[in-house]
């Protein structure tokens, strides 16, 4: 066997691995790679010790130079928007900013917090029997439909 494509043990080889095209990608991408290593940081130390970007300071610092006008503009939303939805966004905005949080109000709390219950031994026997009057007089009142916007005394 005379063809090129056969080694000296009589085998077919198939062709190069490696064509023109392949090799220069495969040079390429070695380039690449060492050019890399060049800017790789040591193992240990971070790539970003400060963790923020130049970027981020730039546009806070923006941030801080325009805060006053937004902050305008942002309650005038607030009290102008014809969208009942865009006033509520821009009314929390303005809380938050401001400080001041919303708390979670129960009003079964507060209700039971501000009621004290009735304790009889409290009173004497004689104070027990005159409220029992009036508590009789109160119910009498609510049965027969009277006004609850009646005085209590009378002048």
């Amino acid at each position: 066997m005379s063809d090129a494509n056969t080694s000296t043990t009589g085998s077919a080889v198939g062709p190069d691995p490696l064509a023109p095209d392949a090799r220069a990608r495969a040079q390429a991408m070695a380039e690449f790679t060492a050019r890399g290593k060049a800017f790789r940081f040591p193992k240990g130390q971070s790539g970003n010790p400060d963790g923020q970007s130049r970027f981020y300071h730039a546009c806070r610092k923006l941030a801080r130079e325009a805060s006053p006008e937004m902050m305008a503009g942002l309650i005038d939303l607030a009290k102008n928007a014809v969208d009942e939805r865009v006033r509520s966004v821009c009314l929390i905005a303005v809380l938050d900013r401001a400080g001041v949080r919303p708390i979670d109000y129960i009003p079964a709390e507060d209700a039971a917090a501000g009621r004290t219950r009735f304790d009889p031994s409290l009173y004497t026997p004689e104070q027990l029997v005159e409220i029992e009057k009036v508590l009789r007089m109160v119910g009498r009142r609510d049965a027969t439909g009277g006004s609850r916007e009646r005085p209590l005394m009378r002048s």
